[in-house]
């Protein structure tokens, strides 16, 4: 019973997370236009990447470790302080300093560098805090502070708005104070909860490297051929097409949020189950059913995409519609494959969670690199379409190996 509440309450809480998210998104591109959308966009792909580049895989050590030895709290929080914090400002430092030298090689320029440099180690710390939140099973209060930030980041751009911060750089220092102050209030209730203080241990990080190597690069490659293609827009095309086709992700992204609610629930369902076939018949059962809600659902909104531009961000952005028709086929079939590799990692992260995200990583860059000055923000659109559709056939070719005794690790 626990664990059917607990799902329903990740799923409301993702789709109100989904919802204010949608509602930044048409606030941001109706305030800042296109060109400025797109400078935010891009400041914040650099930072999310940061974040996952940088967390050092403590992310998905924390939980492990959280759940099962809750006297390793203190230490938890300690080592994501100094190592996963600590350690990746001193790195953002010595970037910036970097970046002065050598302004060629910035992804970014003035204070919309500096800005998202200063994200990576507060978004890292939020990261490592909201898994610790996990493993200790405080659901509920997870849920709760996933969506007060969503609140107070769109609260806090409002703000700058009604002062007259309607710029990319005021958007973007607004949503850094609110991520500051959830950082700092999950910090506190983790280490209130736990009652002891924070403490670092070198001898638990080389226990937390060695269980987060795999899942950290799977991690990465993932996120790359989710958004690499943003920053290669921003870098070929410039900021106006970037703020077009993240409009275009944005809607597609509202797709992608049923497959990820579904995932979170059967992750550790699976992990659970000792048996392989039992596993394998859950799995199906969850794909089976979440492919056809995805499918209709994107059908749906390839008709209504125009309208939906229109409606929400206006006449300027309905040149994205090709891309979001593109890119609504694309989640649906990384949805299914979001599904698969929950059903790999419950058999303990094979080697080719992180070999499929890697493949598909090196198809969409160059794929990128070549359609993109092209066919614009479609090529990108195409080129996600390929990877996410390559990681399927792959994914299902190697659940194949798997249930006729091939490929076990």
């Amino acid at each position: 019973m626990g664990l059917a509440r607990n799902a329903v309450e990740v799923f409301v809480t993702k789709g109100l997370v989904a919802v204010f998210g949608l509602l930044i998104t048409v606030l941001v591109a109706r305030t800042l236009g296109p060109v400025g959308r797109g400078a935010f966009s891009a400041a914040m792909a650099v930072a999310a990447i940061g974040v996952q580049i940088g967390n050092f895989g403590l992310a998905s050590s924390n939980i492990y470790y959280a759940s099962s030895r809750r006297d390793l709290i203190k230490y938890l929080v300690g080592n994501s302080l100094f190592i996963g914090v600590g350690v990746s400002a001193v790195v953002g430092f010595l970037a910036w300093g970097t970046f002065q030298y050598r302004p060629d090689l910035a992804p970014l320029r003035g204070w919309m560098l500096a800005l998202s440099l200063m994200w990576v180690p507060v978004g890292i710390g939020m990261l490592l805090m909201q898994n610790l939140l996990l493993g200790m099973q405080q659901v509920r209060m997870f849920n709760l502070i996933e969506l007060l930030k969503q609140v107070g980041t769109l609260l806090a751009i409002v703000v700058a708005w009604l002062i007259h911060l309607d710029s990319p750089e005021g958007y973007f220092a607004a949503s850094l104070l609110v991520l500051m102050a959830m950082f700092v209030w999950s910090t506190v209730y983790i280490v209130s909860e736990d009652g002891s203080r924070p403490m670092v241990s070198f001898s638990l990080f080389r226990m937390q490297a060695r269980y987060a190597a795999k899942a950290y690069l799977a991690t990465i490659f993932s996120y790359l051929v989710l958004r690499i293609d943003l920053l290669m827009i921003q870098y070929i095309q410039g900021d106006a097409q970037t703020g077009l086709y993240s409009v275009a992700v944005a809607i597609a992204d509202v797709l992608y949020l049923l497959p990820v609610a579904v995932g979170t629930v059967l992750f550790p369902r699976l992990s659970a189950l000792k048996d392989e076939s039992a596993r394998w018949v859950l799995t199906a059962r969850a794909m089976r059913w979440t492919a056809l809600i995805m499918a209709v659902s994107a059908l749906v909104l390839m008709v209504s995409v125009k309208i939906l531009l229109e409606l929400l961000f206006g006449e300027a952005y309905l040149p994205a519609a090709p891309a979001a028709m593109i890119l609504l086929p694309a989640v649906a079939l990384l949805g299914v494959n979001t599904l698969l590799m929950n059903y790999f990692a419950s058999l303990g992260m094979p080697m080719f969670t992180m070999v499929s995200p890697g493949v598909a990583t090196a198809i969409n860059v160059p794929a990128n690199y070549f359609l993109i000055p092209n066919l614009g923000i479609v090529g990108a659109a195409w080129a996600s379409l390929a990877s996410y559709g390559i990681m399927l056939l792959m994914s299902l070719g190697f659940v194949w190996m798997l249930r006729n005794g091939y490929g076990k690790e």
